[in-house]
This record gives C-alpha cells, structure tokens and sequence, in this order.
C-alpha cells in the first residue's frame, strides 16, 4: 500500500458460444398415400344440430304461449 493502487483498464472478451451441431432435421419421406385429412366427425351430425336448434326453439315458442295463457 506505500506506492498505492495501479488500476488497469482491459476490456476481457467473452468466450465465444458454442456452436450447435447440425440443427437441420432431417428429411422423412412421405409413405402415406392418402392425402386427405382423417375424419373426426365435427361436421358429421350437422343435420342432427339443426333438428336440435329446431326442438329447442319450438319448445321455448310453446313455453312461451303457455305462460301468456296462465298470466290473463
């Protein structure tokens, strides 16, 4: 401490990141010969969903005059 403190200034370099090995995925052959999706059935029952809409819809109407008839 008699000659005090020698401050040097250096810039330290980060090590460099390794580098990934081959991050390219390789190629799978295409052995499937259907090119369509497979069915899952979502658009299947459309017709079943209308005639549900319609049977709630008429059963809400009838409720509906049902409760006029009662409320006079």
């Amino acid at each position: 401490m008699k000659d005090g403190l020698t401050i040097t200034n250096e810039k330290e370099t980060p090590p460099a990141p390794p580098t990934p090995p081959n991050t390219e995925k390789p190629k799978v052959p295409n052995t499937s010969t259907n090119n369509s999706l497979p069915k899952t059935s979502d658009g299947a029952n459309l017709s079943l969903y209308a005639w549900l809409m319609f049977a709630s819809g008429s059963l809400l109407i009838l409720l509906g005059i049902r409760k006029r008839k009662h409320a006079k």
